[in-house]
């Protein structure tokens, strides 16, 4: 019951309401360039960090390739290992490890990068807009601004996901990884992610959100959540609670 909330805490799950009532139907800019007329270069990983600074994977520097796309992209779906796949088998190089986006890129989706064994290593020097973006072993970097629908879930340490402009975003989920806890768009901040125990899940409020410095989380924060976002080992789900806000339900309590 509202009750059991302190007038801190009934100002969290107020915000809340707020965020989730304010995602935008959409993201990606009316005028966005969605003809896909680029020009390509595929080049040896080493030629690639020299000429256009692109993402250096750490591996493979014998045969490694950098797709290099010159100009804006619109992807119809999910940029994933599958979509990373298609692109080495349309340019028939299998050694494509990163791919640099030289304008802006607009997903009608999500950018889904995963573990070591299928990560993708991607840099956008203009803005990236996605519905989500899940950033775990791999490497995404955008010299732009990257605006998201829902919002960015960074998983374990080994990758990370960096942003050089504006961040927008309604949720950001963190699980010790490097990724920035700052957005222009009220948002709501977890720490938490799969396999994550509901007693160890945290949320709070900020001294400057729009820097990501100073988080002071309350106690048993799993009380701010509904119990659909916790599976059934009592640890939280990124996809249940991420389900709930797309068939237009608050993942967090209410005040009544």
């Amino acid at each position: 019951m509202t009750t059991n909330f302190s007038n801190e805490e009934k100002e969290f799950l107020k915000k809340a309401k707020r965020v989730f009532e304010n995602i935008p139907k959409s993201v990606i800019p009316p005028d966005a360039n969605k003809n896909n007329e680029v020009e390509v270069e595929i080049l040896p990983l080493r030629d690639a960090i020299k000429k256009y600074n692109t993402i250096n994977v750490g591996f493979d520097f014998d045969k490694g390739m950098s797709l290099i796309i010159h100009g804006d992209m619109y992807i119809e779906g999910n940029i994933n290992e599958e979509w990373f796949s298609k692109q080495r088998d349309k340019y028939d190089n299998k050694y494509i490890e990163n791919i640099l986006i030289s304008g802006n890129l607009y997903v009608s989706g999500n950018i889904l990068d995963s573990d070591s064994s299928n990560s993708i290593f991607l840099k956008v020097k203009g803005n990236v807009y996605a519905d989500f973006i899940l950033s775990e072993d791999g490497i995404i970097e955008v010299e732009g601004d990257t605006i998201t629908k829902y919002g960015i879930y960074g998983e374990y340490n080994d990758g990370y996901i960096k942003t050089i402009g504006v961040l927008k975003t309604s949720y950001l989920i963190v699980n010790d990884h490097e990724m920035d806890i700052r957005s222009d768009r009220e948002f709501v901040y977890i720490e938490g992610g799969y396999g994550i125990d509901k007693s160890d899940v945290q949320v709070g409020l900020s001294e400057d959100e729009r820097t990501g410095w100073g988080w002071n989380y309350f106690d048993n924060s799993y009380r701010f959540f509904k119990q659909e976002v916790w599976n059934e080992d009592d640890e939280f789900n990124v996809d249940k609670f991420l389900d709930l806000i797309k068939i237009g339900i608050n993942p967090f309590v209410e005040l009544e």
